[in-house]
């Protein structure tokens, strides 16, 4: 009886798993953009509140890109590897970005709160703030992660793909026993 592998396995599984994975991640996003529109960039109080649900709604998309990588590791799919590290990598540039940003919307909007709920808008902010940086740090781990995966299968790949006659074996001399 041959052996089959997790590859092997999930294979018929490679088409329908990415297309949800993929479609429910696009549709996480635009849930998000269909929340926030119209778009009013230069309004002070739409960029708090914009980056705030952001700050919340980013780690389901973390959680699907996740997903993503575990699939395309299980199934060694190297561009889908190297898609999830280059998105990661964008993703987690972006939330430390957008961590600033809200901090700066915050200080600025501080000023314009009643002084009896802002030790909760300074909770709130702060919470946001964590949020960013540790989803901006786990997306930063999860690019490397799967960029090192990668790599492991680019090496593995072209091992394979050498004919056996390029290889070299070399035998060490037989020791000696006195």
């Amino acid at each position: 009886m041959a052996s089959t592998s997790a590859r092997d396995v999930l294979r018929p599984l490679r088409l329908p798993g990415y297309a949800f994975l993929g479609v429910t991640i696009v549709l996480q996003a635009a849930d998000f953009v269909l929340t926030i529109a119209p778009l009013r960039p230069l309004a002070l109080m739409w960029r708090f509140a914009t980056l705030g649900s952001a700050s919340g709604n980013v780690g389901n998309i973390l959680l699907l890109i996740l997903l993503l990588y575990v699939f395309a590791l299980l199934l060694q799919d190297r561009p889908a590897l190297l898609i999830v590290s280059i998105s990661t990598a964008i993703l987690s540039l972006s939330l430390i970005l957008a961590g600033a940003a809200f901090s700066l919307d915050a200080m600025q909007l501080r000023s314009r709160i009643d002084a009896q709920v802002v030790q909760r808008f300074d909770i709130a902010s702060a919470e946001a703030i964590v949020k960013f940086i540790a989803q901006g740090i786990v997306s930063a781990l999860l690019s490397l992660s799967a960029l090192r995966s990668w790599r492991l299968l680019t090496r593995e790949f072209h091992r394979d793909e050498r004919p056996s006659e390029e290889m070299v074996v070399v035998r060490g001399a037989p020791s000696r026993t006195a």
